[in-house]
């Protein structure tokens, strides 16, 4: 069995693209994995209790806010260098979906012409890397539960979709849900490692795999650094549409 761990960005005029994905972890490695990100944790920390203090959140270690506002930069940078080492260490597969939500809007066609209003984009991208995940499962010949980050305005609709998604064919994919089980389960991200190792990832990936920008400060220079290293050295696919 795998446990799937996901999570998205925020559609954003500055930056057009939406991303949607996570981890996938096999249960025999959830126990050993949970202890190391908890290390990186307390080694941070001092503790590594659940807690909103404690919560590795991508956007807040890069920009030092909220609980990292007065830690030294390198130490904030070794946190997203030391969870890709990990990922790339346990050959943890990472899958993402990018949408060019704008080229959606403005080209509308078979695959998106249901999806474009503003919000959309998650409902779209929902269909997407679900259609991803039963398909890596069905390769591993293996089940799967997803978890997501409980977002309060796209909970109900998300386990509504997923319970049709189970019933009949996911209309962007013709994909049926076999192999992941149940429903989706959303819980709040700092209560759950896995989730915070998921954000990171899509922070990243969000910041640099489509910019056009360039970087000149070493802080996104390093952070690029370690982004390559984990596409070069991870388990890492990214599906872009359309």
């Amino acid at each position: 069995m795998y446990l799937i761990y996901f999570d998205e960005t925020k559609f954003e005029k500055d930056n057009p693209y939406f991303f949607m994905g996570g981890i996938l972890i096999k249960e025999n490695l959830l126990e050993i994995l949970e202890k190391e990100i908890a290390s990186i944790q307390k080694n941070f920390f001092g503790t590594s209790l659940l807690k909103l203090e404690t919560e590795l959140h991508g956007k807040l270690i890069f920009q030092g806010k909220g609980h990292f506002r007065k830690r030294k930069l390198s130490e904030r940078l070794k946190l997203f260098e030391e969870v890709t080492n990990l990922l790339i260490n346990f050959k943890i597969p990472i899958i993402l979906i990018c949408l060019d939500v704008e080229r959606y809007w403005k080209n509308p066609n078979q695959e998106c012409n249901n999806y474009q209003k503003k919000g959309d984009e998650y409902k779209l991208g929902l269909q997407l890397i679900l259609s991803k995940f039963e398909k890596f499962l069905e390769n591993k010949k293996e089940i799967g539960l997803v978890f997501g980050d409980y977002e309060k305005d796209e909970i109900t609709s998300a386990i509504e979709n997923f319970s049709a998604f189970k019933e009949e064919k996911i209309p962007v994919s013709g994909i049926t849900l076999n192999r992941i089980k149940d429903t989706i389960y959303f819980t709040q991200s700092h209560h759950s490692r896995f989730l915070q190792i998921a954000d990171l990832v899509l922070y990243m990936a969000n910041r640099y795999e489509n910019s056009k920008k360039e970087f000149s400060k070493w802080h996104d220079s390093k952070l690029i650094e370690i982004y390559a290293t984990l596409k070069e050295k991870g388990d890492i696919k990214i599906f872009q549409y359309p």
